[in-house]
């Protein structure tokens, strides 16, 4: 089987790879070298070189439920064993129950479909024309508009030209972002406000909520989040990233209005993710393994590799390509 990487096209990319060619070499059993990263899994996380943002995880370990043990006989069989005892007919095997497997994704959903779970631009349809005009007051400019004006996006000035660029600004998903935020703040003006991370890599967009005395949940050294200081009935915005799994349900546990402003196309390769679950192959995630859409992203994951470059996307290329059981590659790999 051949396989190809592609890498670059995307900040953060889902690339599928059949999971056997990882667990055939005994992931699920290895360790996590001293990457510094934080997985907020309760599976442990497994890494490639001191210092290296190559990592990956193994399938989580779920204890079912003992199964219901439902014996079928034939009424046959019941009858000759009961009118003859020198015969001694084989019973079949016992039937036993599937339990049906949980999928991260179901897990999130269950979460979000609850009443004070936040998501979409039409549950602030109250503020909507207010936010608009204050995120217009932030972010118009007159002279780009003037710029635009022209076909060539150009304006001189003192014999210099400038030229702006077609494509330019926030994305569609960074907007709604942005829309949610300051809707939430609108929405709640007497609750504590906090978010789990920057909203995005905007300092004129986090100095403005800091303004509006959103709380930026605080982290430690080994990048972990204090939400000791979010009380039962604050509001909690989720950042553009998104937010892992372990910190949705944290949050859910303690009863308080969570507001989703995770971007949908980063969403979208949560989908993807679960499409690798579902149909047993690992995830490899081209991503900073401590950045935040990258840490939510692994979180939905059940098998995954996380790579930061070119090179450790090649060293996995030909692990993959040509590693062969026995020869002693699959140490190396773990």
């Amino acid at each position: 089987m051949k396989f190809q990487t592609r890498v670059c096209q995307l900040l953060l990319a889902a690339h599928a790879v059949p999971a056997e060619c990882f667990q055939m070499h005994g992931i699920g059993n290895g360790i996590k070298n001293n990457l510094g990263a934080s997985n907020t899994n309760s599976n442990a996380g497994f890494g490639f070189g001191s210092g290296s943002g190559f990592e990956n995880r193994s399938t989580r370990s779920r204890s079912p439920s003992k199964s219901k043990i439902n014996p079928i006989f034939s009424s046959t069989l019941e009858d000759q064993d009961a009118s003859s005892s020198s015969s001694s007919l084989p019973k079949p095997e016992p039937a036993t129950e599937t339990v049906p497997k949980m999928f991260i994704k179901k897990e999130r959903e269950a979460i979000a479909k609850k009443k004070d779970f936040y998501r979409g631009a039409g549950v602030f349809k109250k503020v909507k024309a207010e936010v608009a005009l204050d995120m217009r007051d932030q972010f118009d400019s007159e002279m780009m508009n003037l710029m635009k004006e022209d076909p060539n996006y150009m304006m001189e000035k003192d014999g210099v030209e400038f030229y702006l660029a077609k494509d330019h600004g926030f994305c569609w998903g960074v907007e709604r972002s942005i829309n949610l935020a300051y809707s939430a703040v609108e929405t709640f003006p007497d609750a504590k406000i906090h978010i789990t991370n920057e909203l995005i890599h905007n300092p004129m967009v986090n100095e403005r909520l800091h303004k509006k005395n959103v709380n930026f949940i605080e982290k430690d050294g080994d990048n972990a989040k204090d939400f000791t200081q979010i009380n039962e009935g604050d509001v909690v915005m989720l950042p553009a990233f998104g937010a892992t799994l372990d910190e949705m349900k944290e949050l859910d546990q303690k009863n308080v209005k969570v507001v989703d402003t995770t971007c949908p196309w980063v969403a979208k390769v949560w989908n993807t993710v679960h499409t690798h679950q579902v149909r047993g192959l690992t995830s490899v995630i081209h991503g900073k393994y401590a950045h935040e859409e990258t840490m939510a992203t692994k979180s939905m994951c059940e098998t995954y590799i996380c790579v930061t470059n070119v090179e450790e996307v090649e060293y996995v290329s030909d692990f993959m390509l040509h590693a062969t059981e026995g020869d002693g590659r699959a140490e190396e790999f773990m």
